[in-house]
């Protein structure tokens, strides 16, 4: 099982390549290709958390995983097996993570996930951080004297 230093090397080394956005794909899906894949959604999880911390290389680095399940998966053994564990492991940690950047959330909507995974996460993740603002600039306002 890779522990998250091993995910931070291979999220550096993906980071580091130089080059158009296919050949990180094409990395990436090499990545996953050369692992069990137990091991590979073990690594999918580490990035997962990472990019959810907010350390950018994780960011840039996940969406090249995700293009690979979509698009490289006949170089993917249990590719489709690997795709229904990020999905149910990660649709609450999407939408968490894109929830105030639309043109993120826009493209997400734009990939290969499917509709329903799309729309399970979106009804997850959506109304609680909705009404977090709300409940939150409703305080605020009153608080300031301007309700």
């Amino acid at each position: 099982m890779p522990s998250r230093e091993e995910a931070k090397s291979v999220v550096r080394r993906l980071h580091a390549l130089s080059g158009s956005a296919e050949i990180v794909r094409k990395a990436a899906a090499r990545e996953l290709a050369r692992r069990d894949p137990l091991d590979s959604n073990e690594l999918l999880h580490h990035v997962l958390f990472l990019a959810r911390g907010g350390w950018e290389p994780a960011t840039c680095v996940l969406s090249s995983f995700v293009a690979a399940l979509g698009q490289e998966a006949a170089h993917i053994p249990y590719a489709d097996s690997l795709r229904r564990m990020a999905e149910v492991q990660s649709l609450e940690s999407v939408a968490d993570l894109f929830q105030t950047a639309p043109a993120v959330n826009y493209a997400l909507a734009m990939s290969g996930i499917r509709f329903r995974s799309y729309l399970i996460g979106t009804l997850i993740g959506l109304p609680l951080p909705i009404a977090a603002y709300c409940i939150f600039f409703d305080v605020l306002a009153t608080r300031l004297g301007l309700r």
